[in-house]
């Protein structure tokens, strides 16, 4: 493992900080005038949220209570499923977990000071937004550790942050749509992948404890993003050799942390038996899987939500394959297996573009993985001209995306509607479209 320098250390710290600066100004921008706080805990957000005000401060598991309340404050409830005995929330309660001190915090606050404390106050939403950059720096610090295993050039590290960040739909899901879920998987992918990489390199057992506990906060918040287990032999040049040397390294060692992972993923039935009286239940009627009909090519590359038509820098980074297939081909082959996996699962969904979103937002959480790659990019290039050539291009694609965030935004690119067509006929409009256009 890479021992961080004093200067490594310099400047991962302040490339952490100016993204903190930069993820603050433009918070407090977007969301803290007038009642802009609402937009926060808009659609799905507000379903992830629910879970606090409800047993917190209602103490009402079927959110009876809480959805009169915000009625009043936000117009309208739809997280809200009858089902058994009573009403379960559509949406996993992974989120609100980690969302929970920043709840706490702005609840007690607003106690102290004799402000309205009903869970739907500015001070909660922001709380909210609040609780998405600590999440993402959070994400960002972990990841840094992860890819120091890999590197000898620490000072491409903070680069390497801050196109993820930037480059990427991370950014608008941190300061735009703060209570989605996805900065949140990202924070505990990162902290997974770091420590479950370390458990397997050098059988550390405080390691594995580590990496149960953020994989059962995962598929809390997704389960769909347990998938991220089949990524880490990926990170070794002998994959299958590093899978099958868990079980003999670890031997019954494994029982423990993988009963404290069960244990702590029982939250979410536990939540449904107190809502509902039924302790598995189908939370998305009408919705699921058809892996009959994947669609991976849209999910990759359709302008209506393809990854690397709003992420370019994603595509940059995919030629770090190249790299890998260099070293080792088993390493590559996995990997490229195991992201192409991922995509047909993520694309059988019925609804495989997410509905409203920037991007494929559902692959946030799996940055990690393009940040490997990126990595070992800047890494492998060895003249200068060239590194400060693909650097610039980075950042030009970077600032593509940026723009293009500004531009669905301002809704120039539709939150759903988006074609080849009407792709090429926005590229570089500045000007807000009317509704209209869009039928």
């Amino acid at each position: 493992m890479i021992n961080l320098n004093w200067q490594t250390i310099t400047s991962r710290n302040a490339v952490l900080l100016a993204i903190t600066g930069v993820c603050l100004f433009t918070m407090f921008n977007l969301k803290s005038g007038n009642e802009r706080w609402k937009s926060i805990l808009s659609n799905d957000a507000r379903g992830y949220y629910a879970y606090l005000p409800a047993l917190i401060i209602y103490g009402d598991p079927t959110f009876a209570a809480s959805s009169a309340i915000e009625l009043t404050k936000l117009e309208f409830t739809h997280y809200r499923l009858a089902y058994g005995n009573g009403a379960v929330n559509k949406y996993f309660v992974g989120t609100a977990i980690a969302q929970l001190p920043f709840f706490l915090m702005a609840h007690t606050f607003a106690i102290s000071t004799g402000n309205v404390s009903d869970g739907y106050t500015r001070l909660y939403g922001l709380s909210v937004a609040i609780a998405a950059i600590f999440y993402l720096i959070f994400g960002c610090f972990q990841l840094y550790h992860f890819l120091s295993n890999f590197t000898k050039a620490e000072k491409h590290l903070p680069l390497v942050i801050a196109f993820i960040v930037f480059g990427t739909n991370l950014f608008y899901y941190t300061v735009v749509e703060s209570g989605m879920s996805h900065v949140y998987s990202f924070a505990f992918v990162a902290l997974f992948v770091r420590y479950a990489y370390k458990a397997l390199n050098s059988y550390d057992l405080s390691a594995l404890y580590i990496a149960a506990i953020a994989l059962a906060i995962i598929v809390l918040i997704r389960p769909v993003n347990i998938l991220v287990l089949l990524f880490i032999p990926a990170f070794f040049k002998n994959p299958i050799q590093t899978f099958l040397a868990v079980f003999k390294n670890y031997k019954t060692q494994l029982f423990l942390p993988v009963l404290v992972m069960l244990l702590l993923m029982g939250v979410q039935p536990l939540m449904y038996f107190l809502s509902s009286g039924e302790w598995f239940v189908d939370s998305y009627p009408g919705e699921g899987f058809d892996f009959t009909n994947p669609h991976m090519w849209d999910f990759l590359f359709s302008f209506k939500k393809g990854l690397f038509v709003y992420a370019p820098v994603l595509a940059f980074a995919s030629m770090g394959i190249f790299v890998i297939w260099k070293s080792s081909k088993p390493q590559a082959v996995y990997l490229v297996g195991g992201f192409l996996f991922l995509v047909y699962m993520l694309s059988s969904w019925t609804n495989w573009w997410y509905g409203g979103s920037f991007g494929s937002r559902v692959l946030v959480e799996y940055l990690v993985i393009f940040a490997f790659l990126l990595q070992l990019i800047l890494d492998r290039i060895q003249t200068m001209k060239l590194k400060r050539s693909i650097i610039a291009t980075i950042c030009a694609l970077a600032l593509f995306t940026q723009f293009q965030s500004w531009q669905y935004r301002k809704g120039i690119i539709h939150w759903e509607k988006m074609n080849a067509e009407r792709y090429w006929d926005v590229l570089f409009d500045v000007e807000r479209l009317d509704q209209k256009d869009w039928k």
